[in-house]
């Protein structure tokens, strides 16, 4: 087995590469791991720190969520198509951070217990509040009321969130006013092989606790964006798996990456949707078995070339 030592050298030598202009002002090595400043996001104390499990070298962000595994020592990296964050994705974070609170540190007890008991209804637990860094608006005002989910562009900034009320608010989600491809690229990460459209916030949660790496449609339409980002990232397998009543839909998404020559298949709960199923129902219905252990959280932001 790899030596700390050994391994670590060559890890920070490939994510040097990688981020041939980031300075991770490398700490010293302490408690099996060490630490930097992150390369996906603007931060003044190291957060970002690489570790051995097992015979894995592994990496997280504990600012941004920013995760994954060295493959054979090579770092997987979508930044070849960083782009500029755009003036309304800065709009957008300020509209979060003015509006919502991190969940877990929510003062109002009240609003804070009733969002815990809708996510539970939900399938969601507090820890899960903390890894899909979940918000809740308790003054009043137009988003009164609801939970969000934001997420970041590689800039690090909260570039879109969907907000989903749960105190029987007349409209059901709430959406900031975003540019088109600050909203359709929206991922989570969590296996690097197989990739599943969805189509709500709660479908891709769902489906990211069992294990895969989600891309929400946010709707049942396949957007140019979305088709560039898939090429681009390499995914071994790609599954559509949209609600029950977007049959036709979701086989008309894998007709188009077919075209593709992306290899692809189409399933559609029989009973439930995505966001309703639990992890063992996903699996099952994806044919696969065993979540990974260390789930990836990154937020890509991505604009059609």
């Amino acid at each position: 087995m790899m030596t700390f030592e050994s391994g670590l050298e060559e890890a920070k030598k490939t994510l040097e590469r990688r981020f041939p202009t980031h300075n991770f002002k490398w700490k010293k090595p302490t408690k099996g791991r060490i630490f930097g400043l992150c390369p996906q996001h603007r931060e003044l104390e190291p957060s970002f720190n690489i570790f051995i499990k097992g015979s894995e070298i592994m990496y997280h962000c504990f600012g941004c969520g920013f995760s994954g595994t060295f493959d054979n020592i090579e770092l997987v990296d979508f930044r070849d198509v960083h782009v500029t964050a755009s003036q309304t994705a800065r709009e957008t974070g300020r509209l979060y951070e003015s509006n919502f609170t991190p969940l877990p540190v929510a003062t109002n007890s009240h609003i804070r217990q009733s969002a815990m008991t809708y996510l539970a209804t939900r399938g969601l637990t507090e820890n899960d509040t903390v890894k899909y860094n979940i918000g809740v608006c308790t003054d009043q005002g137009t988003y009164y009321g609801f939970l969000a989910f934001p997420f970041r562009n590689d800039d690090g900034l909260i570039h879109f969130f969907t907000a989903r009320s749960f105190l029987r608010a007349s409209t059901r989600y709430l959406f900031p006013p975003c540019e088109k491809a600050d909203k359709v690229c929206t991922y989570l990460g969590a296996h690097a092989d197989h990739l599943v459209l969805v189509e709500g916030i709660f479908d891709g949660v769902n489906v990211n606790k069992a294990g895969y790496s989600v891309l929400f449609l946010f709707g049942k339409f396949l957007s140019d964006t979305h088709l560039d980002f898939i090429k681009r990232s390499g995914f071994r397998r790609v599954t559509v798996m949209l609600d029950k009543d977007a049959e036709k839909d979701g086989r008309k998404i894998c007709k188009m990456l077919l075209a593709e020559a992306i290899p692809v298949d189409v399933v559609i709960p029989p009973a439930k949707d995505p966001g309703e199923m639990t992890a063992d129902e996903i699996k099952m219905m994806l044919g696969e078995r065993g979540a990974m252990e260390l789930d990836e959280i990154v937020s890509m932001y991505f604009k059609k070339r």
